[in-house]
Protein backbone atom coordinates (compact mmCIF):
# COMPACT_ATOMS: atom_id res chain seq x y z
CA UNK A 1 0.00 0.00 0.00
CA UNK A 2 2.43 2.61 -1.20
CA UNK A 3 -0.17 4.84 -2.77
CA UNK A 4 -0.90 8.00 -0.82
CA UNK A 5 -4.65 7.56 -1.35
CA UNK A 6 -4.64 4.04 0.11
CA UNK A 7 -2.55 5.16 3.07
CA UNK A 8 -4.83 8.15 3.67
CA UNK A 9 -7.91 5.91 3.63
CA UNK A 10 -6.37 3.41 6.03
CA UNK A 11 -5.16 6.16 8.39
CA UNK A 12 -8.62 7.77 8.29
CA UNK A 13 -10.20 4.46 9.24
CA UNK A 14 -7.61 4.03 12.01
CA UNK A 15 -8.34 7.50 13.40
CA UNK A 16 -12.13 7.03 13.26
CA UNK A 17 -11.75 3.72 15.03
CA UNK A 18 -9.46 5.35 17.60
CA UNK A 19 -12.02 8.06 18.27
CA UNK A 20 -14.82 5.48 18.64
CA UNK A 21 -12.82 3.32 21.06
CA UNK A 22 -11.74 6.44 22.95
CA UNK A 23 -15.39 7.22 23.70
CA UNK A 24 -15.61 3.89 25.53
CA UNK A 25 -12.33 4.56 27.34
CA UNK A 26 -13.78 7.88 28.52
CA UNK A 27 -16.93 6.11 29.70
CA UNK A 28 -15.13 3.49 31.77
CA UNK A 29 -12.76 6.06 33.30
CA UNK A 30 -15.52 8.44 34.46
CA UNK A 31 -15.02 7.61 38.12
CA UNK A 32 -11.24 7.95 38.03
CA UNK A 33 -9.45 10.96 39.41
CA UNK A 34 -8.58 13.77 36.97
CA UNK A 35 -4.88 12.88 37.14
CA UNK A 36 -5.57 9.21 36.41
CA UNK A 37 -7.86 10.17 33.52
CA UNK A 38 -5.15 12.40 32.06
CA UNK A 39 -2.60 9.59 32.27
CA UNK A 40 -5.01 7.11 30.62
CA UNK A 41 -5.88 9.56 27.84
CA UNK A 42 -2.24 10.48 27.17
CA UNK A 43 -1.20 6.81 27.00
CA UNK A 44 -4.12 5.97 24.72
CA UNK A 45 -3.44 8.76 22.24
CA UNK A 46 0.33 8.23 22.39
CA UNK A 47 -0.14 4.57 21.40
CA UNK A 48 -2.52 5.61 18.63
CA UNK A 49 -0.05 8.21 17.33
CA UNK A 50 2.77 5.66 17.43
CA UNK A 51 0.59 3.22 15.46
CA UNK A 52 -0.16 5.83 12.77
CA UNK A 53 3.48 6.90 12.53
CA UNK A 54 4.56 3.25 12.40
CA UNK A 55 2.12 2.58 9.59
CA UNK A 56 3.46 5.55 7.64
CA UNK A 57 7.02 4.38 8.30
CA UNK A 58 6.16 0.88 7.14
CA UNK A 59 4.27 2.07 4.07
CA UNK A 60 6.64 4.74 2.77
CA UNK A 61 10.10 4.05 4.19
CA UNK A 62 12.72 2.37 2.08
CA UNK A 63 12.77 -1.34 2.92
CA UNK A 64 16.57 -1.34 3.17
CA UNK A 65 16.28 1.29 5.91
CA UNK A 66 14.48 -1.09 8.26
CA UNK A 67 15.58 -4.57 9.29
CA UNK A 68 13.27 -7.31 7.96
CA UNK A 69 12.57 -8.65 11.45
CA UNK A 70 11.75 -5.14 12.72
CA UNK A 71 9.45 -4.52 9.74
CA UNK A 72 7.64 -7.79 10.42
CA UNK A 73 7.08 -6.98 14.10
CA UNK A 74 6.10 -3.42 13.27
CA UNK A 75 3.53 -4.51 10.72
CA UNK A 76 2.13 -7.24 12.98
CA UNK A 77 1.86 -4.83 15.91
CA UNK A 78 0.06 -2.12 13.93
CA UNK A 79 -2.35 -4.59 12.34
CA UNK A 80 -2.80 -6.38 15.70
CA UNK A 81 -3.66 -3.11 17.42
CA UNK A 82 -6.09 -2.28 14.61
CA UNK A 83 -7.80 -5.68 14.85
CA UNK A 84 -7.96 -5.44 18.64
CA UNK A 85 -9.68 -2.05 18.42
CA UNK A 86 -11.98 -3.37 15.71
CA UNK A 87 -12.92 -6.31 17.94
CA UNK A 88 -13.59 -3.99 20.87
CA UNK A 89 -15.65 -1.72 18.62
CA UNK A 90 -18.05 -4.60 17.91
CA UNK A 91 -19.08 -4.56 21.58
CA UNK A 92 -19.45 -0.78 21.54
CA UNK A 93 -21.56 -0.99 18.39
CA UNK A 94 -23.85 -3.54 20.06
CA UNK A 95 -24.23 -1.16 23.00
CA UNK A 96 -24.93 1.79 20.69
CA UNK A 97 -27.57 -0.20 18.84
CA UNK A 98 -29.13 -1.25 22.15
CA UNK A 99 -29.23 2.33 23.37
CA UNK A 100 -30.63 3.52 20.02
CA UNK A 101 -33.45 0.97 20.15
CA UNK A 102 -34.11 1.91 23.78
CA UNK A 103 -34.25 5.60 22.84
CA UNK A 104 -36.61 5.02 19.90
CA UNK A 105 -38.80 2.79 22.06
CA UNK A 106 -38.87 5.44 24.75
CA UNK A 107 -39.86 8.14 22.25
CA UNK A 108 -42.57 6.04 20.60
CA UNK A 109 -44.16 4.22 23.52
CA UNK A 110 -43.39 6.24 26.62
CA UNK A 111 -42.75 9.74 27.81
CA UNK A 112 -39.92 8.45 29.98
CA UNK A 113 -36.67 8.79 28.05
CA UNK A 114 -34.45 8.49 31.10
CA UNK A 115 -31.42 6.29 30.82
CA UNK A 116 -31.37 3.02 32.67
CA UNK A 117 -31.07 3.25 36.41
CA UNK A 118 -28.15 1.48 38.02
CA UNK A 119 -28.77 -0.94 40.84
CA UNK A 120 -27.04 -0.30 44.12
CA UNK A 121 -23.40 -1.34 43.72
CA UNK A 122 -23.88 -2.39 40.09
CA UNK A 123 -22.89 -0.95 36.77
CA UNK A 124 -25.01 -0.06 33.76
CA UNK A 125 -25.18 -2.22 30.66
CA UNK A 126 -23.28 0.41 28.70
CA UNK A 127 -20.38 0.45 31.11
CA UNK A 128 -20.39 -3.36 31.25
CA UNK A 129 -20.30 -3.68 27.46
CA UNK A 130 -17.58 -1.04 27.30
CA UNK A 131 -15.48 -2.92 29.84
CA UNK A 132 -16.13 -6.18 28.02
CA UNK A 133 -15.08 -4.69 24.68
CA UNK A 134 -11.92 -3.16 26.14
CA UNK A 135 -11.05 -6.42 27.90
CA UNK A 136 -11.60 -8.47 24.75
CA UNK A 137 -9.59 -6.13 22.53
CA UNK A 138 -6.73 -5.78 24.99
CA UNK A 139 -6.72 -9.53 25.62
CA UNK A 140 -6.43 -10.14 21.89
CA UNK A 141 -3.57 -7.65 21.58
CA UNK A 142 -1.82 -9.06 24.67
CA UNK A 143 -1.84 -12.56 23.22
CA UNK A 144 -0.23 -11.17 20.08
CA UNK A 145 2.52 -9.56 22.14
CA UNK A 146 2.92 -12.74 24.17
CA UNK A 147 3.39 -14.71 20.97
CA UNK A 148 6.37 -12.57 20.00
CA UNK A 149 8.41 -14.01 22.84
CA UNK A 150 8.39 -17.61 21.59
CA UNK A 151 7.95 -18.77 25.17
CA UNK A 152 8.51 -22.42 24.36
CA UNK A 153 11.75 -21.83 22.48
CA UNK A 154 11.18 -24.53 19.94
CA UNK A 155 14.33 -25.89 18.38
CA UNK A 156 14.38 -27.51 14.95
CA UNK A 157 16.73 -30.48 14.75
CA UNK A 158 17.42 -31.75 11.29
CA UNK A 159 17.93 -35.50 11.21
CA UNK A 160 18.84 -37.36 8.07
CA UNK A 161 16.67 -40.45 7.68
CA UNK A 162 17.67 -43.43 5.65
CA UNK A 163 14.34 -44.48 4.16
CA UNK A 164 15.65 -47.57 2.41
CA UNK A 165 16.29 -49.31 5.72
CA UNK A 166 12.77 -48.51 6.90
CA UNK A 167 11.22 -49.69 3.66
CA UNK A 168 13.03 -53.07 3.90
CA UNK A 169 11.52 -53.62 7.35
CA UNK A 170 8.06 -52.86 6.03
CA UNK A 171 8.27 -55.48 3.22
CA UNK A 172 8.58 -58.37 5.64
Amino acid sequence: MRSPLGAAIFISIMLLLDWYVFQAVKMVSQTASPKTKSIIFIIYWALSAIAVISFLLFAFANHELLNKKFRTYLFATVIGLFIAKLTAAVFFLVDDLRRGIQWVGGKLFSDNTEMEIMNEGGISRSVFLSWLGIATGSGLFTTLLYGYGNKYNYLVKRVKLNLIIYLRHLKV
